[in-house]
């Protein structure tokens, strides 16, 4: 055991003691314990949010455009063509397409929230 000057205030102190007595200033970094070392976490990049209310709206003016703007390419342009061709065909088309319609308007909300959520696949 030998004597060290602190850094800090130049009080001699024991090699071993972890810090200054007088000052408080940690002195021997071999002695710091695990427990009071930092430890850094990296996070995972965040995807952008997508808000279920312009999801929405999407799909009011056009069916399949919310599903577009969540991600689900496919399924919107399938549903886009479907849709706009039951309204094309009228009398029971309509019918048809406009209870698609309120469908995908339902789904971009409910896939929007799901993906900010993280449980959407």
């Amino acid at each position: 055991m030998a004597l060290i000057k602190c850094p800090e205030c130049g009080k001699e102190i024991s090699d071993l003691a972890k810090a200054c007595p007088s000052c408080g200033c940690p002195v021997n970094s071999d002695s710091v314990d695990e427990t009071e070392s930092v430890r850094i976490v990296q996070m995972p990049p965040m995807k952008p949010k997508k808000n279920p209310g312009v999801a929405v709206v999407l799909s009011l003016l056009l069916p399949g455009l919310g599903q577009l703007y969540n991600g689900q390419i496919g399924i919107g342009l399938v549903m886009m063509v479907i849709t706009i061709g039951m309204y094309i065909l009228g009398s029971l088309g309509i019918f048809i397409g406009a209870g698609l319609h309120i469908w995908l308007i339902y789904d971009a909300y409910k896939h929007a929230y799901m993906l900010n959520s993280g449980t959407a696949r």
